[in-house]
């Protein structure tokens, strides 16, 4: 009975907390066929048209920013900016619990890599790190000097410094209106 029980709990710990962070390792390694690997666990069956509609599963958000990071390895960067979006948008329209938050910074960066090859000369790539950085500087500050340091490479202009000298909410107001106008644009 005990050898059963246990092999019931290694079972079940497998199936539900081993396989996510093996998946983020196979997508993290950039290596194609690991991501790919790690693409189809994260869609859990789903078609890229539905991933990609215009519904929010709220359940799914944190799967729409891994698929999303996927893509984004894969240089894939409509379907990125799409499914990032996405997470995004649910993590805010939720209840923004600490975890959340983490989240929220991850999507933001991810948002600001995007943008960084996308749009290089577009100023939301230095307002997305600003963001992932005030997420994470109180409790993620490893990250967070990270992107201090990222944020430090940017030209010194006079663009650059205004934003940088915005306030927090006004970093994410202008974060959470890019999204808002990406998910609501049906081109």
């Amino acid at each position: 009975y005990r050898r059963q029980r246990q092999m019931c709990i290694r079972d079940s710990v497998w199936s539900v907390g081993w396989k996510a962070p093996i998946h983020l390792a196979l997508r993290d390694s950039g290596i194609e066929s690991n991501i790919l690997i790690a693409l189809n666990y994260f869609c859990e069956g789903k078609s890229l048209e539905e991933l990609t509609n215009d519904v929010i599963d709220m359940t799914f958000s944190t799967h729409y920013g891994n698929i999303g990071k996927c893509y984004l390895l894969l240089k894939e960067y409509n379907k990125a900016l799409k499914l990032v979006c996405k997470s995004y948008q649910s993590f805010i329209n939720g209840t923004l619990s600490h975890l959340d938050m983490h989240n929220v910074g991850y999507a933001a960066k991810w948002l600001s890599e995007i943008f960084s090859i996308t749009m290089p000369n577009n100023p939301a790539n230095l307002y997305f790190l600003l963001y992932a950085r005030n997420v994470w500087k109180n409790d993620m500050p490893s990250e967070a000097n990270k992107i201090s340091h990222a944020i430090s490479t940017f030209p010194a202009n006079t663009a650059n410094q205004s934003i940088i000298s915005l306030e927090s909410w006004q970093i994410e107001k202008f974060c959470n209106d890019m999204v808002s106008t990406i998910l609501n644009n049906k081109n």
